[in-house]
Order: structure tokens, then sequence, then C-alpha cells
């Protein structure tokens, strides 16, 4: 059989045989030469092959490096796709929240944060990393990393292990490095003024899954949101006080201020700020004028999220210089009135570019921080005192009424004494005030019977008391309008004062004053008070004018008319009372035995207190009395009366109309009685000669009064000797030729050696009586004292007296036998 045929090659082994363990035929031997089928030769680890050379391990080590490439490929390949749909995955579903973002220091370039926040993996990152931890074993590693905030700066986020939950919670203190002021400063005003800001969080994360050696970066591009502090609308302020003047200038303020911080998210810790206190025309408009009236420096002041910050604040007022407008004058004076009255006044904070104490501790905030918060006005209630009665009594004193004017006008010396609040520790002097006050008859009363109000501000002394916080202020008010409310209750008022013992008066009202401190000189508007005005009344004890009556110390008849004859009495009248009271022009009804015969009028009837007071009258006597009857005959009796040296008596009476309609419900009460002097002029009738011969007589006649002349008409006049009828004589002018008698001359108008012209009638027929006769015989070339009673027409200046009745005593009557 040949070697290379393909059926021999079939058959051979795929083993080679061991040297000198087969025979010729193929069959193996074992040991001394027996077959053995089928067994193995021993191995080797030596691979052999045909020709001599090893086949197999070379195929297997092939085989086993293909198979290590294509995995390795195959991991590479993974790793990749992995990675890839890793970072695409979690780049949108992976959530950054900061629950809680306190700034807890601040420095002009970077912010100490401290945040409390989480991370959230949405549902298909969630997924995809739970398979990449069981895939690889362990967890997911986020490695530190910086991250751009908006444009304001870059914070440093920690390194972390993801939750094996899809949150993780992140509670770490961290720097925050400030890259853009003037971002800041508008990311603070909105943080502080809105509902709503929030941070674009960009940057990348580096995550570890498990073993697997390989980095995995994530882009992150958040917006985050933050709660803002929706413009801290909550704010009080509490205990604020004035403790006393200020090294710098202006009134030291301190108080407690509270703000309360809405934000859920957002906490400042600010440290010592520096806020100015304004005044607005309209808190509610943002455009309104303003001016600064405090500047204060709030200490530690902390913003923390949904509670009410306090902090304490001291500073000081500015105070009003006088060359500052009048809009911040006014506003400040409405600012210290609501405080004095316990009242709230709204007013501007914000962030101040200077301290209170400056020059001494000047602020240390960045300038960022800084026109941040002098970006920001906040609206605090600034409380007022807890003692809003400034003015704790009022008297008035020296009372002076007066109703000369359309008007009544009042004066007096009021005195009011002052407590200053316990939180107003400053020196106070009141220079001017300008009260409103009204006046009651009973202090339980709510109907004031009169209103007084000054027209213009009186000035007023302030004394300090023992007290530091108590002040007298006294002021003269001069000639304050009246307002008459309730004139029956004024008329009441004006019967007690006249008729009435001790009288009090109740005050309530409000004053204007004009203060001067270290606020500046301003005036204080509406405080209240309450007070007294006690008088002794006028007359005290007297029943009006009754005891002493007034009375009359002379009587001059002035000047004759038609139909009146002008006398002129002087009154005195004294008034007890510490009341001045001015009535001003009054008129009086003149009455005799009862009858009105003519009118007294005092221009200028000013009663002062407590003294005499004299008046000068101008009154009339009419020809025919009006409104009377028997009017004449009593005007006639009282000037007969009155020139015969008579004792007379007038009753001067009051009436509705005789004076200011304010005092129409006084006058019908004003009677009194007055004594009128004794007529101690030279009397008419100087003396008498009796002819007894020719039955005539003639009478020796003198006018009695000076500047005016008397003519004698007729003349019918009896004769009485111890008062028996001795003669009646007549005489009647002729043709009008009356009998003229020339008034008295005073020279140079003085009262004094005055010289009076005596006139003789013509021979006057004289009847005798037979009682008369034997009288007169006997005085013959003698004389007698009689009694003269007469009915006389006379004329005074213009002025008819007809059947005047004319009486005196003691004439001298000289008897003659001559015709």
């Amino acid at each position: 059989m040949a070697l290379d045929d393909p059926s021999v090659r079939e058959h051979e082994p795929l083993l080679p045989t061991t040297k000198g363990s087969a025979d010729s035929n193929g069959i193996s031997s074992n040991g001394g030469g027996g077959a053995d089928y089928g067994a193995l030769g021993p191995t080797s680890s030596t691979p052999t092959a045909l020709g001599g050379h090893p086949r197999r391990p070379r195929v297997l080590v092939v085989v086993v490096a293909v198979v290590l490439i294509l995995l390795v490929l195959l991991l590479t390949i993974l790793t990749m796709v992995i990675r890839q749909h890793a970072e695409k995955v979690f780049e949108q579903g992976i959530q950054l929240s900061f629950e809680q973002t306190s700034i807890e220091k601040i420095s002009s370039t970077t912010l100490t944060l401290h945040v409390i926040g989480t991370v959230t993996l949405l549902a298909p990152a969630y997924e995809l990393g739970q398979r990449l931890g069981r895939l690889f074993g362990g967890g997911i590693q986020l490695d530190p990393a910086q991250l751009q905030v908006s444009n304001l700066g870059v914070i440093d986020l920690p390194g972390f292990m993801l939750s094996p939950t899809n949150v993780t919670s992140l509670d770490f203190v961290t720097q925050f490095v400030v890259g853009d002021d003037q971002a800041m400063v508008a990311f603070c005003k909105d943080a502080m003024e809105l509902d709503k800001v929030g941070w674009q969080v960009s940057g990348s994360l580096v995550a570890t899954v498990g073993w697997l050696p390989l980095k995995n970066r994530v882009s992150l591009n958040k917006w985050i949101d933050i709660d803002g502090m929706a413009g801290l609308k909550h704010t009080e302020m509490k205990n604020m006080v004035f403790p006393g003047t200020h090294p710098l200038g202006g009134i030291a303020l301190q108080g407690l201020v509270g703000i309360y911080n809405p934000s859920k998210t957002l906490s400042m810790t600010l440290g010592d700020v520096d806020f100015g206190i304004y005044l607005s025309t309209a808190n509610d408009d943002d455009d309104a004028p303003e001016e600064m009236i405090a500047v204060v420096r709030a200490q530690e002041t902390q913003l923390l999220s949904q509670r009410m910050n306090y902090f304490t604040v001291t500073g000081r007022t500015l105070p009003l210089l006088d060359s500052d407008k009048t809009a911040k004058r006014h506003l400040m004076e409405h600012f210290l009135t609501q405080y004095l009255h316990g009242n709230t006044s709204m007013v501007r904070v914000r962030g101040n570019a200077f301290g209170p104490d400056d020059e001494i501790r000047p602020h240390q905030l960045p300038d960022w921080l800084q026109k941040s918060l002098a970006s920001i006005t906040l609206t605090m209630p600034f409380p007022g005192t807890n003692q809003p009665q400034l003015i704790q009594s009022l008297t008035m004193d020296h009372l002076q009424i007066d109703f000369s004017d359309q008007q009544p006008l009042v004066s007096g010396d009021t005195m009011a004494y002052l407590h200053l609040p316990n939180e107003l520790q400053v020196d106070v002097a009141v220079a001017e005030i300008e009260p409103d006050v009204y006046l009651f008859l009973d202090p339980a009363s709510d109907t004031p019977f009169a209103r007084l109000q000054c027209t213009h501000p009186t000035p007023s002394a302030t004394v300090p008391l023992d007290d530091p916080l108590s002040l007298k202020v006294s002021a003269h008010i001069n000639k304050a309008p009246l307002q008459i409310l309730e004139p029956a209750l004024f008329d009441q008022f004006l019967l007690t004062i006249y008729r009435g013992d001790n009288t009090t008066l109740f005050l309530q009202g409000t004053t204007a004053a004009l203060v001067k401190s270290d606020f500046g000189t301003l005036k204080v508007h509406d405080l209240a008070f309450q007070g007294q005005i006690k008088t002794t009344g006028m007359y005290n004890s007297m029943q009006g004018m009754k005891h002493p009556s007034p009375k009359v110390t002379s009587l001059m008849i002035f000047q004759g008319y038609t139909d009146a004859l002008q006398v002129q009495p002087r009154l005195e009248i004294t008034n007890p009372s510490d009341i001045d009271m001015n009535l001003g022009a009054i008129t009086f009804a003149m009455l005799y035995k009862d009858i009105e015969i003519g009118n007294v009028t005092i221009a200028k009837l000013n009663l002062a207190h407590e003294s005499n007071n004299a008046f000068d009258s101008k009154s009339f006597i009419f020809a025919t009395p009006r409104g009377t009857c028997g009017g004449s005959s009593a005007m006639l009796d009282f000037i007969g009366d009155y020139i015969s040296g008579l004792e007379t008596e007038l009753v001067i009476a009051g009436r509705p109309k005789g004076g200011s309609k304010y005092l129409a419900g006084l006058m019908p009460y004003m009677v009194f009685t007055v004594q009128v002097p004794r007529f101690i002029q030279p009397p008419l009738l100087q003396a008498i000669q009796m002819n007894l011969l020719s039955s005539t007589a003639l009478v020796w006649l003198r006018n009695p009064f000076e500047d005016l002349g008397m003519r004698i008409k007729s003349i019918n006049a009896s004769a009485l000797y111890e008062e028996r009828l001795v003669s009646t004589m007549d005489f009647v002018a002729l043709d009008d030729n009356d009998l003229a008698l020339p008034p008295v001359v005073c020279p140079d108008g003085l009262d004094t050696n005055c010289t009076g012209v005596v006139v003789v009638t013509p021979k006057m027929p004289v009847a005798m009586k037979k009682f008369g006769l034997d009288v007169i015989s006997k005085a013959l070339g003698g004389k007698l004292i009689l009694s003269i009673d007469s009915i006389v027409n006379v004329m005074i200046d213009n002025f008819r007296l007809t059947g005047l009745h004319y009486k005196r005593d003691n004439i001298t009557a000289i008897i003659k036998k001559s015709f």
C-alpha cells in the first residue's frame, strides 16, 4: 500500500506512538510488551505536531486573547454608551434646591453661606443610578465643585454621596465669592422687596459610580427658586425713648425694632447697620417728598427666616435749623404732635451712608451692601408716648371780659403745669401758646356755653420745677374772642358772676405750643387739657350792685335842647370781685319816683376788679318822657327838687337793649338806686325886697349854671314864715321879653373863682295875707327869713320847663316901707 494513500492516512492515529512502545503492526505493548488499546500514552506539557512541532497550545492562546480583546472593547463601548447616556439623563433628571440659605458673615468680597437643601433625582435618573449601582457596585459620589451663581459670583459646593433614595439632603457651610458688586446690589434689593427671587446655578459636577474608575462629568445649569422677603412689610418699633441730648447734636434716640422676615428660604446676618429715619407727606407714595429726621444704628441686625427679628437701635435726631425749609418743619411738627398725643406715626427707614456716631464709630458694611440697604425703603410705625396727657392742669386768673367790641373778648393770666413723658427726657421751653378753650358751668356737662379761641400766638414763660420732667408755663391771654355757643347758659354764667358768690368755670380744650428743644423750634398742635377758672363773683355777697350800691358823686346840668336836658352825673361803682368786666357802652334808664324820666349812658363801663370805678356819663332828661304817664310831672319834680337843694334819689335800671346783645340777659338785673348829691351851687333865688306901701317885691336871681343861659318867663311864688303863708307874688314876662340870667363865668375853665351875675326882677305885685301883713309890719325896716315855694316857667338853654316847682328855705327878705 502506498504511503500517500488517503485511505492509509485516514486510519493513522491522531496521537503519535512512543518510541519502543509498539510493533510494526501498530499494537502497543505494556511493560513486557503486552497490548493496551485505546490507552493513552504519557502526557507532556510540551505540545507536539506533525513533523515534530507543537500545534494546539498556540491556538488556545489566540482564542483567549481574542476573547479578552473583545471583552475590553465591549466594556469600553458599554462604558462610553453608559457615560453618555448617564450624563444626558442626569443633566435632565437632577434637581437642586436650597430650602434655607443663611448669609452669616459678610465682607466686601465674600459671604459665608449656610445652605440647607436637597438634590433630587427624577425617575429616569434615579432608576439609572440604581442600575449603575448594582452593575458597578456602590453608590454615586459627587466631587467638590465650584458653581457660578447667576452673574453674582461663585459658590463652593462640597463633595457628597447621593442617597440610596431619590432625595439627598444637603447641609453645609461654604463661601460665596462676590464677582459683581452691582449685581449683588440688585439681587439684595430684589431679595428684600420681592416675593420670589432665584439663582441661576451653572457648572460641572464630577461623579464617580461605584468601582468604575472613570469620572463622569455632568453639566449643571439650574434655576434655584428662593423665597424673597416680600418687602419686609411687618415691622415694629417698641420702647422708643429720647434719653437726652446727643453729644453730636440733636436728641439721643434708642429703642427696639422688629422686622418680620416671611421668607422660608433666605436669612441674613448683617451686623451693625446704619439707617436713616424719614418723614414723608404720603407714605403710600414712593415719590412723595420726604425729609430725614434721625439716623440710627441697628446693632447685630439679623433677618432670620419666618420670624420676627428684634434688634436694638441707638442714634440721634437731626435738629431742625432755622434755615430749614417749611416742608420739613411741617413734617417735624406733625410728627412731634402725634408723638406727644400717644399716636403712632408711620416713618420710612432705609440704609444710610453715615451713622449717628460716625465720628466715633464709623460703619463697617461693604459698599455693595450699603448701597443695597440704601435702595430699600421700609415703612415702620413709630409709637407715641405712653403718657399722652402732657398738660396736667390749667388755671386762668385775673379774668377780664370785654363787651365793648362786636364780640366778647377775654383776657387773663393762664398757668399750666406740664409733665413730660418718661420717654422724653429733654430740656423743653414753651415760647408761645395758642389755646382753644371750651367753657362749662358743670364739669359733668357735655354742652359748653362758650368757646375761647386765641387768634394769634401768645408769648409764654417756662419755669422748670423740682421734678426734672415737670414745667410751669405762664402766659397772658390778651383779648381772645369769646364765641357764645349756648346763650341761655351764658346768661346764667353772667348772672352767677353778677349775683353769686364763688364761681367755678370748668375748662376743656386744646392748645398749640411753640416748643424749643434739641428737636429745634417746633409748633406742637392740639395738646389737650382740662382746667378751671375760680372767681369770687362780682359783688360777692352784695346781691348785685346793692351793698354798697353805685353812687352819684356829682351831677351837672350840661346843656338844654328843645326836647331834652343834658345832664352829666358822675357815677362810682365798686367791683369787689377778681374779674374785670368791661361792659362797653351801656345806656340805663333813669327813673324818679318809679317813672322813667331819661337815660344814663356810660361810654365805657369798665369795672376793674377789687376797686372803685368812676365814670362820667352822658345823660338826658326828656321833655316828654317816653312811654310813661305822668312823666313830665316826674321830670319837673326831679329838676325842681334837685335845684332846690333837696335830697333826691334816682333809680338806674338796665334795659335788654341798653348794651351789647350779649348782655341782654344780664341788663334787666342791673338795677340800683343812687343818691344824687345836693345842689350846692349858689341858689337861683338870692334875696327878696318887699315894699310895704306899694305891695310889690323885687327878687334877686342868679343863674347857678356854668355855660348855660336861663330865661325866666314867669314866677308864681308864695312866701312862708314859720310855715305860714305871708304873701304871694306873680311875675310874667311881657312880649317874650324874658328875664335873662347870664351864665356863671369861670376863668380859664376852672371851677374855682367863678363869678355869677345877679339879676333883679321888675317889681312884682304882692298879695299880702293878714298874717303876712302883721309879720311884715313888725319887720318894717328890717329883715325876715322866709321860705319860698314857687312855680317857675323857665328856659334852660332851649329846654322849656313849664311849671317847675322851686322851693328854697332861709331866704332873706328885706322889708321896706317905700313904694
